[in-house]
């Protein structure tokens, strides 16, 4: 982010953090989605609180905020500037239906007054996991830079190159734990059609493995896991 914000200022850029996976975590006591001038973030259910779908726009700027709220509802005058006599909304941008019911809403607010016990969990679950690994050749522990506050909402590992990774998330599935790929390497994907070599992002893809984290997961959940996690990377 450093490095970012630098290369923005120095050409008048506007700086639009995906935090997406990020509510409540830091970097330098800052925190992600509010260190550029806008932060998104998701609610899906693997985040770390839902409302089964849809997100949240952040920002400090208030021309930006009050433009992000006219083009989420059709792109209409936002209702302040309609004041005095009653006059039929006016559509001033070719604007989205990007708004956020009610009920899920409920959902997000109720979920975001436990956002702190939620990321103290998956932090105490997540050293748990990590003292588990160091006993486990073969895998490895997720790096987490001493700059940040990690809020782990997944708890991606690494295994050794020589492993196949796509084996051992189908061997974890067949004794009922579901397991995923860590991330994705853009450059390979077809819809990209890209010529480029990315040897890093194309290792991390291959080798990563996001184990299972959620907030009512439990130690003997995560025993369960090492000991198949043993067998299979024998």
């Amino acid at each position: 982010m450093d490095a970012i914000l630098e290369i923005a200022q120095n050409h008048d850029l506007t700086v639009i953090e995906d935090a997406a996976c990020a509510l409540g975590a830091k970097y330098k006591d800052k925190f992600a989605g509010a260190i550029g001038d806008i932060g998104c973030f998701s609610f899906h259910a693997r985040k770390g609180i839902t409302t089964g779908e849809g997100g949240m726009l952040v920002t400090n700027d208030d021309e930006i905020a009050q433009r992000a709220r006219e083009l989420s509802t059709f792109g209409t005058e936002a209702g302040p500037k309609r004041d005095g006599a009653y006059s039929p909304p006016s559509f001033v941008h070719l604007g989205y239906n990007y708004k956020m019911s009610d009920i899920t809403a409920a959902i997000g607010v109720a979920q975001l007054r436990r956002l702190d016990t939620i990321i103290e969990q998956k932090r105490n679950l997540a050293r748990y996991w990590d003292s588990q690994l160091d006993e486990i050749k073969g895998i490895k522990k997720p790096y987490v830079d001493s700059r940040t506050f990690s809020i782990y909402q997944s708890y991606v590992a690494l295994i050794k190159p020589s492993l196949d990774r796509n084996k051992l998330i189908q061997d974890l599935m067949s004794n009922g734990v579901q397991a995923q790929i860590g991330t994705y390497a853009s450059h390979m994907q077809p819809v990209y059609a890209s010529n480029d070599t990315c040897p890093n992002s194309k290792e991390i893809f291959d080798r990563a493995i996001a184990l299972p984290m959620f907030y009512t997961l439990k130690e003997d959940d995560i025993d369960y896991v090492c000991n198949l996690l043993k067998k299979c990377l024998m």
